[in-house]
């Protein structure tokens, strides 16, 4: 996702809601660790090693939320972080001193939102280990909080890298009939399965759950309806069909493991192209058989490309 202050006032207007992934901290949050430089009690590196320790997230730094009422924990205005006190250099700096051992590839993207004042977008990834703040304790993400983790928490986190880490992505394409001469209204979403552990993930079983308002907008048949949602189920078994003779003779399926980094498209979902054009709510699931994860997203949020 490109960050932008367009992007940014996107999500006041829209008053979008805090997460286990996203958290808003208004610019008086980076002043008090900036004054706290040496003290055990400064949130700022509890808030980045949770998120590590959890799913992954965006922390940004100049965005105030609602503080109470029906709109607490939603965007409520940008709150810019002036440059003469807070650089983009102290914050990656003070990031990897204060948090053990240091987390790799967090992105920090600097935002000019008026003169001389900026928002700063954190983009911390999941890690395969656990990250200690400067208190010397172990946190993590729960109802949009740093909370302290607990032992068997803490010793899973630490064993992640010798379990399957399994990433959903979801990819629009448009359908390709007699060679792009047909115009056609469907569009093919691909699943692919994303193995970033270092241990091969044996069983997938991925579910996707997608507001039953969207319904009509699904070609897809093997479906299951609720009250809510739709739902859909993907799995990394194979078929296997020969040939004997002039009949096809089908054997019992198998499952096709996912080895370490490996990308696998797991399924197909065929959708008018309405679909991806409005905001439907979707909810991706994926288990192995040691690990599970989530993926939400927006229909619309979805990438279009041509095949």
């Amino acid at each position: 996702m490109e960050w932008t202050k367009k992007t940014l006032e996107e999500l006041v207007r829209a008053k979008e809601r805090e997460s286990t992934t996203l958290e808003f901290k208004r610019a008086a949050s980076l002043y008090n660790s900036f004054d706290k430089a040496d003290s055990k009690h400064d949130d700022l590196s509890k808030d980045v090693s949770s998120m590590a320790n959890s799913n992954g997230g965006i922390i940004i730094y100049g965005i105030q939320e609602y503080n109470s009422g029906q709109d607490k924990g939603r965007a409520e205005c940008i709150d810019p972080i002036d440059n003469n006190k807070i650089s983009e250099e102290w914050l990656e700096q003070v990031i990897n001193s204060r948090i053990t051992p240091r987390i790799s590839n967090i992105r920090i993207v600097k935002i000019e939102v008026e003169d001389f004042k900026y928002v700063f977008v954190v983009d911390i990834p999941q890690s395969d280990t656990a990250h200690q703040a400067q208190d010397k304790r172990y946190y993590k993400r729960f109802n949009f909080q740093a909370t302290a983790m607990e032992d068997w928490e803490l010793k899973d986190i630490i064993n992640r890298k010798n379990k399957p880490s399994i990433n959903l992505s979801l990819t629009a394409y448009k359908e390709s009939v007699l060679f792009n001469t047909v115009e056609t209204n469907t569009i093919e979403i691909d699943i692919l399965a994303h193995n970033k552990g270092m241990i091969a993930a044996n069983y997938i079983n991925c579910f996707i759950e997608i507001d039953r308002k969207a319904r009509k907008y699904i070609y897809s048949k093997d479906l299951t309806i609720y009250d809510n949602h739709v739902l859909l189920t993907f799995s990394n078994k194979e078929e296997q069909i020969i040939k004997i003779g002039e009949q096809n003779v089908k054997l019992p399926s198998f499952y096709d493991p996912l080895l370490p980094l490996v990308y696998k498209t797991i399924g197909v979902i065929k959708v008018h192209k309405k679909f991806v054009e409005d905001d439907f709510d979707i909810v991706c699931k994926v288990a192995t058989e040691t690990t599970f994860n989530e993926l939400k997203i927006k229909s619309s949020e979805i990438r279009l490309i041509e095949k």
